[in-house]
C-alpha cells in the first residue's frame, strides 16, 4: 500500500475513532451521529482527491496551455460539458474559459431547446467569435425562443448553421432582423420536400459586410440580387438542390453582385436557360473565380455556363455528366495550350483530366489549371481527338493514355512532348481497329508500340526523354531483342513498371 493510500487510512480511522467516542445515547443523536460521519467522510474524500489532482501531471500544466490542450480535444460546447467533470480543476477551467464554448452544435428536439441553448450561450463571450449550428425537427415548439436567442449573440457570431423545414426555417430568420457584423459563414438547409424555404429579404438587416460563404440548400432567394447585395466580400457560394431552380440570367447576376467570388459550386440546382437578354453578356463578371464544379445540369446549360464565365483565373473545374460538346468547350477555353493530358477508356471517354499552365501569379510561380470533366454515356474517343487542334497540343509535354487509344495519337502534331505513359489494363483491341495501322493481328502489346511509336517519333516530336510502359511486358520470341533496341531510339529512358509511379501521376 502506498503512502497516498496510508494516510487516507489513517485519517479515515481517527475520524471514526473520535466519532464513535463522542457517541451520545439516543436515536436522534445517533442519525445526527450519521449524518456528521458521512460529512466529515465526504469532506476526507474531497480532500483527498483534490490532493491527488493536484499533483496530476496534466494539472500542473499553466491555465492557458490546459486551455489550448482542452480545444483542440473537444472543440464543441457539448462535449465541454464532459470534460467539465473529470475533476474539480478541469470543472474550475472549462466552467470559467469562454473558448471552450465558442461552439456549439445542437441537433433535435431534446438538444435544441431554449434552456439547453441559453446555458451554453451563458458561457460565451463577446470577445469570442461564435459558432452555431441548429438542426431543429419538423413541429419544434421552441423555434421562436431559439431565434431569439440566435439575434441576442448577433454581435460576435461568425458561423450560422441552419438545418429544418421551411416553416422552422422562416420563424428562425423572423428574428434576425439586426446587422451581422461578425458573421463570416451561412449556411440554410430546407429538409421540407413539399414546400420552398425562402431567404427573407430583411435578414440581418442586408447587412453582412464580413460574410465569406454561403450555402443555400434547397433554400431560395426572394429576389436573387436582393440578398447578395449585402455580401461585398463573398468568395465561395455553394447552390443545391433542384428547389432552386435559377435561371442563368440570376446566376449572372448573382456573380455581378459578389466580385471577391473565388469558389461557385452548382449542385443538382435545375439551372433553367434564359433567352439571350441585351446587355446579359456584361453581367457575368467573375474575374476572381478559380474554382468552378456543377453537377447535375443538361448539357445546354453547362455549355452556356462556360460559355459566359471567364477563365482567366480558374484552376480547378469539375463537370459532371458533360457532353462531347461540354468537354470540347472547356478545352477550347482555356487561355494557355495544355501541357498536361490524360485519357483513359478503349470505347467511350468517361472522364477527360486536364492540366494547363497559365500566366505568373502575383509570387512570381505560374498558376497551374487543372480539372476534370466527366460523362454519363463516354464519348467516342476519335470525335476528342479530333478536337485537339494543334493549338491545344502544341505545348504538350506530358502525355498519359490508355493502351487502347494509341493508334488516337499518332492524329496528334506533339512537338514537345517529353514523357509518354502507355498503360495496358484490358485486353488488346480487336484486330479491325488496328487496320488502318497494321495488317497483322496483334499479338504482344511491345512489338506493336515499337512499331508505331517509331513512326510518331519521327513525324511528331523530337524531344521525347522518358518513355513509360505500365502493366507491359518484353515477350520472350525471336526478334524480341531487336524489338527492344528500336523501342531505344523512342526515348533515352525506358521504364517498364507494373504500376505508374506517383511522380508520374497526371
Amino acid at each position: 500500500m502506498n503512502s497516498d493510500l496510508d494516510e487516507f487510512s489513517v485519517g479515515v480511522h481517527g475520524l471514526l475513532s473520535r466519532q464513535l467516542s463522542q457517541a451520545p445515547a439516543g436515536e436522534e443523536a445517533i442519525d445526527a451521529l450519521e449524518r456528521n460521519i458521512e460529512q466529515s467522510m465526504a469532506n476526507v474524500f474531497r480532500s483527498f482527491r483534490k490532493a491527488k489532482n493536484d499533483e496530476t501531471r496534466v494539472n500542473s500544466l499553466p491555465r492557458e496551455i490546459l486551455v489550448t490542450f482542452l480545444s483542440a480535444v473537444e472543440p464543441n460546447a457539448i462535449e465541454a460539458l464532459k470534460l467539465s467533470h473529470v475533476c474539480q480543476h478541469w470543472r474550475e477551467v472549462v466552467l470559467a474559459e469562454p473558448a471552450l464554448w465558442s461552439r456549439i452544435e445542437l441537433a433535435g428536439n431534446t438538444q435544441c431547446s431554449r434552456t439547453v441553448l441559453g446555458a451554453l450561450l451563458e458561457r460565451t463571450s463577446p470577445a469570442t467569435p461564435l459558432e452555431l449550428s441548429l438542426s431543429v425537427s419538423a413541429g419544434h415548439s421552441d423555434v421562436q425562443a431559439l431565434g431569439q436567442l440566435v439575434s441576442d449573440h448577433l454581435p460576435h457570431l461568425a458561423s450560422l448553421s441552419l438545418t429544418g423545414d421551411s416553416a422552422s426555417l422562416g420563424t428562425i430568420q423572423a428574428a434576425l432582423v439586426l446587422p451581422a457584423p461578425s458573421l463570416r459563414v451561412l449556411e440554410m438547409t430546407d429538409i421540407d420536400e413539399r414546400y420552398v424555404a425562402i431567404v427573407h429579404m430583411e435578414i440581418f438587416a442586408r447587412k453582412v459586410p464580413q460574410l465569406h460563404r454561403l450555402v443555400l440548400s434547397n433554400v431560395v432567394p426572394r429576389i436573387w440580387t436582393h440578398f447578395l447585395f449585402a455580401a461585398p466580400k463573398l468568395q465561395d457560394l455553394t447552390l443545391a438542390g433542384s428547389m432552386l431552380s435559377p435561371s442563368t440570367f440570376d446566376l449572372a447576376h448573382c456573380l455581378s453582385t459578389a466580385p471577391e467570388l473565388r469558389r461557385l459550386c452548382l449542385e443538382d440546382c435545375g439551372i433553367r436557360p434564359f433567352p439571350p437578354h441585351p446587355g446579359d453578356e456584361a453581367l457575368w463578371d467573375a474575374k476572381h473565380l478559380e474554382s468552378l464544379k456543377m453537377t447535375g445540369q443538361d448539357e445546354h446549360t453547362v455549355t452556356f455556363i462556360l460559355q459566359h464565365l471567364p477563365f482567366k483565373a480558374l484552376t480547378s473545374i469539375e463537370v459532371s455528366p458533360a457532353s462531347l460538346s461540354s468537354m470540347v468547350q472547356l478545352l477550347k477555353s482555356l487561355p494557355t495550350p495544355l501541357v498536361s493530358l490524360a485519357l483513359e477508356s478503349p470505347v467511350a471517354l468517361q472522364s477527360i483530366s486536364i492540366r494547363a499552365a497559365g500566366a505568373a501569379a502575383e509570387n512570381g510561380e505560374p498558376a497551374v489549371r487543372e480539372g476534370e470533366v466527366r460523362s454519363t454515356n463516354g464519348v467516342p474517343c476519335i470525335l476528342l481527338f479530333q478536337q485537339l487542334v494543334p493549338s491545344l497540343t502544341s505545348a504538350l509535354t506530358h502525355m498519359c493514355i490508355s493502351y487502347e487509344l494509341w493508334p488516337h495519337v499518332l492524329l496528334l502534331a506533339l512537338p514537345t512532348l517529353q514523357t509518354l505513359i502507355i498503360g495496358y489494363i484490358a485486353v488488346p483491341p480487336p484486330a479491325y481497329q488496328l487496320s488502318l495501322f497494321l495488317n497483322t493481328v496483334l499479338r504482344v502489346p511491345v512489338a506493336t508500340l515499337a512499331y508505331l511509336l517509331q513512326s510518331a517519333v519521327r513525324t511528331n516530336t523530337g524531344k521525347m526523354k522518358e518513355l513509360v510502359l505500365v502493366n507491359m511486358y518484353a515477350e520472350e520470341e525471336p526478334g524480341s531483342g531487336d524489338v527492344l533496341l528500336s523501342l531505344c531510339t523512342v526515348a533515352p529512358r525506358i521504364s517498364f513498371v507494373p504500376v505508374l509511379p506517383a511522380r508520374l501521376q497526371v
